[in-house]
């Protein structure tokens, strides 16, 4: 094949780039109106998990420090996909976005298991020891392993074969606000590796701001009263 042949060829690659990133762009030109105040509650909580970290660190048992220090390379994972998970659901990226959220929610169940001492390593996360989770599995697994046709062809796509992004604003706001309840539970968890302010884990901002973002949160009906 000659060069000429080949540069021809390869075109498509470049062809397929370019038409993905108009149609995510379409999608992220629509707006974040359609996510309220669930915005809001997405900035409260990270402003929580930023300022966390600005005060000393929590003595704990010696015997408690392995994990402490699991917990805490769970929460760093967490963390450092916060930026990738948001993207994902803005551009319309829904199967990415929903394993991600669902790699979030794992993490804030293994650190809870960690936590209780229920939790062995390499072993997956009990997806029914968090009521507020349990029944979403079956819906972010079908969209992580790509297995569940049902799903598939109602939340990713609107007609066969087409790879365009598919604005679809119920499902990216249902995404959004379990990326929002799974922050709220990385704070709690992470509260407990700081020094208290007055036996309180929580300064007065970031338990106002927190107890704000729950009472978003029950009140859309992602979290139940008193969870």
């Amino acid at each position: 094949m000659t060069d000429e042949t080949n540069g021809l060829f390869l075109g498509f690659s470049d062809l397929l780039q370019s038409e993905l990133q108009k149609s995510r762009d379409e999608v992220a030109s629509q707006g974040e109106g359609f996510l309220g105040d669930l915005l809001h509650v997405r900035t409260a909580c990270k402003a929580c998990i930023g300022s966390i970290p600005s005060r000393p660190d929590r003595a704990f048992p010696t015997e408690d420090l392995q994990q402490k220090l699991r917990r805490a390379n769970v929460h760093s994972a967490i963390v450092q996909g916060i930026h990738f998970v948001e993207y994902a659901i803005e551009f319309g990226g829904y199967a990415q976005a929903a394993a991600l959220v669902r790699q979030e929610i794992d993490g804030v169940i293994v650190a809870r298991g960690i936590r209780l001492g229920e939790h062995t390593d390499k072993k997956g996360p009990q997806w029914a020891s968090m009521p507020t989770f349990k029944n979403l599995n079956g819906m972010l697994s079908g969209l992580t392993h790509l297995s569940d046709h049902k799903i598939l062809s109602t939340k990713i796509s609107d007609s066969i074969g087409n790879v365009d992004h598919n604005f679809n604003p119920e499902f990216a706001r249902q995404l959004f606000g379990l990326h929002v309840c799974a922050l709220i539970f990385l704070i709690l968890d992470m509260i407990e590796f700081r020094e208290p302010y007055d036996d309180n884990l929580l300064n007065d901002e970031e338990e106002w701001w927190l107890n704000s973002a729950i009472g978003v949160m029950v009140h859309e009906g992602l979290l139940p009263p008193g969870d």
